[in-house]
């Protein structure tokens, strides 16, 4: 079931510091009742009812949806009451492409109102890169098109790329800054109204949830400013929007959970004002800024805290980690010694010493490492060593994971021809050994 409830319009019809003669312009309460038929079949019955000034009524909707393959959606919906809308969509999207096409008509006026079409076409222009392109054209009563170009940047401020099976949201950074991507996008807009540039830039803190948008429009009626900031989860969303232009200024609430909505536009000035309009962004801003620092940020780190002991107590003495990584070693130590005898009467590769641990220096981290000493020196093979990257090497024989929510690192000391040797390779890496950078001087 879905419940959504939005005060569409509240104005404000003063400029005084105080809220006076507030009062409501429109509003919809709408319910919305959903039943699976079966895997790819759903129907849904939908009550609504709207005020706009003194005017109001009311309507019951029936939508039926289909999914005929995994990349194709039908969707239908059918207003029973007057005027008796009738809307069709219908989906498809892949990898590198999605198509979108809209119908909207009323059966009993065709004659006097023809259908319209809405057509939304968006596609990867490049197989190695991450820019798209979208499309989107109108035919009806208000006939438009668009065109944009999004190109988004991936980020990552980790030394090592992550492993596919580890649980990033039970491993978190402290900042949760770590991980995101920006984008930006420019493009146009034809109509017969009111013909746009339009453009925005934007970032998203994947750790976070947290994305930050600011877009422009310039047209005939001037340039046209909206600021943005969203954080979602599985179930809450919540989002803070300001509209900036010649006509005025409207600051925008949204919030939903578990399927409910509720959207609050407050039009705070009837006409530009630049007082009201920094005030509309600087105030949802610094709250944000303020919420970061003295609620998310401190739970992050006591998060990050509760991962260290439990990394420090997989490290203990009675730890069943720590006892099946030392049965392995001690099943291996026969062959390492093998190992290192033959390659020292020839002066080959001896490893003198081997840690796997954490290279981060935070909250008391970097001295979480396990000894590999062994595991290393029985994987020589004459006089060289070399294990594969682009995969953490905590899977390796008789390695285990130290610190799963930090950054790792394979440190070794070794001889070669006599002669000291220091590698530090990030997890993630290949290994070679040996290499003249790591002689020791």
């Amino acid at each position: 079931m879905r419940f959504h409830q939005g005060a569409e319009r509240l104005a404000l019809l003063t400029h005084r510091p105080c809220l006076h003669h507030v009062r409501l312009l429109n509003c919809n309460l709408q319910y919305t009742v959903q039943k699976r038929i079966d895997s790819k079949t759903q129907v849904s019955f939908s009550p609504r009812i709207a005020r706009q000034g003194q005017a109001g009524g009311c309507n019951f909707m029936g939508t039926v949806r289909h999914q005929f393959s995994p990349h194709i959606v039908f969707e239908g919906t059918y207003a029973l009451l007057h005027p008796r809308i009738f809307n069709l969509n219908a989906n498809y999207q892949d990898d590198n492409n999605s198509l979108s096409v809209r119908t909207s008509c009323i059966p009993s006026a065709l004659g006097l109102a023809p259908p319209s079409l809405n057509v939304s076409i968006n596609r990867k222009l490049f197989p190695r890169r991450f820019e798209q392109g979208s499309l989107n054209f109108a035919i009806g009563r208000q006939p438009h098109v668009s065109f944009n170009i999004i190109s988004p940047t991936p980020f990552s401020f980790y030394t090592s790329p992550p492993a596919d099976d580890v649980d990033h949201s039970n491993a978190p950074s402290i900042s949760g800054l770590k991980v995101g991507a920006t984008h930006k996008s420019v493009g146009f807009m034809l109509d017969f109204n009111d013909p746009k540039v339009v453009g925005e830039w934007g970032v998203t803190f994947t750790e976070l949830a947290l994305q930050m948008k600011v877009g422009l429009e310039l047209g005939v009626t001037g340039l046209s400013w909206v600021v943005s900031g969203s954080w979602a989860r599985e179930s809450t969303e919540l989002n803070v929007s300001a509209f900036i232009n010649s006509l005025g200024v409207v600051l925008k609430l949204e919030a939903s959970y578990l399927e409910q909505k509720l959207s609050l536009p407050i039009v705070l000035s009837q006409g530009y004002d630049s007082t009201v309009a920094f005030w509309a962004v600087v105030a949802p801003s610094t709250t944000l800024v303020l919420g970061y620092h003295f609620i998310i940020k401190p739970r992050r780190r006591a998060r990050r805290l509760s991962f260290i002991r439990s990394a420090r107590q997989a490290l203990d003495e009675d730890s069943g980690e720590r006892r099946e990584r030392e049965a392995v070693a001690a099943l291996l130590k026969e062959t390492a010694r093998k190992h290192m005898e033959t390659e020292t009467s020839k002066g080959g590769l001896v490893i003198l010493e081997a840690t796997f641990g954490s290279i981060e220096v935070d909250e008391g981290a970097k001295d979480l490492a396990v000894d590999v000493t062994v595991p290393i020196q029985a994987l020589v093979r004459h006089s060289q060593l070399y294990i594969a990257g682009h995969q953490t090497k905590s899977g390796i024989q008789g390695f285990s994971d130290p610190a799963p929510f930090a950054t790792k690192s394979l440190n070794i000391r070794y001889l070669f021809r006599g002669r000291m040797h220091y590698a530090e390779i990030p997890d993630y890496l290949p290994v070679v050994l040996p290499l003249a950078d790591h002689l020791v001087e």
